[in-house]
């Protein structure tokens, strides 16, 4: 009886909550070095406040920033980090984006500059980016 007190029902019965349960546990798997071995930064990572939920990791030399649109709707917004705090102070950092789906969406470089003015990213409600970031080499 799903929804009922008391009541009980497989996950796989409410196919959305399934679909969310796979994609966790795939996510869990490929990021998993970061939540068992790495140090736990929540959202201190960021210099300046995000309307969104944001929770980093460092492992080692390596940055893993998660954000996730909690709001009902659409939001355009800039993650602004000093990155310099958590990683090796570097000319640049090379940059990894993956979608809530765990692929790779894209690969950038961060400057200063960038920390500075803040990279801009746009998620839809319930949507997540995921980036990995470490100091980049010339």
């Amino acid at each position: 009886k799903p929804d009922a007190p008391n009541g009980t029902a497989l996950v796989s019965d409410v196919p959305a909550l399934s679909r969310a349960v796979k994609e966790a546990d795939a996510l869990r798997k490929q990021f998993l070095p970061y939540f068992v071995d790495g140090v736990f930064l929540g959202n201190s990572v960021l210099s300046e406040p995000a309307p969104i939920h944001v929770a980093a990791h460092q492992l080692g030399g390596r940055l893993l920033i998660i954000a996730l649109n909690d709001q009902p709707k659409v939001v355009a917004t800039k993650l602004k980090t000093n990155l310099s705090l958590w990683l090796p102070r570097a000319r640049f950092y090379s940059v990894k984006r993956y979608g809530s789906d765990g692929r790779l969406v894209s690969t950038s470089r961060w400057t200063t500059d960038t920390e500075r003015a803040g990279h801009a990213i746009r998620l839809w409600p319930l949507e997540m980016a995921f980036f990995e970031i470490w100091e980049g080499k010339q």
